[in-house]
């Protein structure tokens, strides 16, 4: 292992923090649960994209596969935050459609026109 030249007179660390003794990284976070919520509550599609990258960190992980697994964590992480963002967009829509009256005309008219197969 290499160390780094220090002159200030504090102790030089190696350079590779991830080889150190043979560690490996700490496991990312998966994010699983929060994406299970997000897709129950907020916008399913993109619940179900961030369950999917959820699913795959541990196993990356287990595997030997660290920068994959942070990888899929990051994925999983950003699908949350998107549909969140998502289910928040479509919350003030549907409070601005309300506040100026408009929710009751738009919901006439996707009623009218509705194919005849829509009971």
């Amino acid at each position: 292992m290499e160390y780094q030249n220090n002159s200030s007179g504090q102790p030089a660390f190696p350079q590779d923090q991830a080889s150190f003794d043979g560690l490996p990284p700490l496991k990312p976070n998966s994010w699983l649960w929060l994406s299970i919520a997000v897709a129950v509550l907020c916008c399913t599609p993109f619940g179900i994209v961030s369950i999917i990258y959820a699913a795959k960190v541990d196993s990356l992980y287990f595997r030997g596969r660290y920068e994959e697994s942070k990888r899929m964590s990051q994925k999983a992480k950003m699908w949350i935050l998107i549909s969140v963002c998502a289910a928040l967009l479509y919350c003030i829509l549907c409070i601005i459609l309300l506040a100026t009256g408009n929710l009751q005309e738009y919901l006439e008219r996707i009623r009218d026109n509705a194919s005849g197969y829509n009971f």
